[in-house]
């Protein structure tokens, strides 16, 4: 499993994702 909370990533003063959380479970293709 992976498991991602929160990430937020930003370029200079543009925001491309905020707050962004969700999780991929064994056997399943991201």
């Amino acid at each position: 499993m992976i498991e991602i909370r929160n990430l937020v990533k930003n370029y200079g003063d543009i925001h491309a994702v905020n707050n962004l959380t969700f999780t991929v479970e064994k056997g399943e293709i991201l």
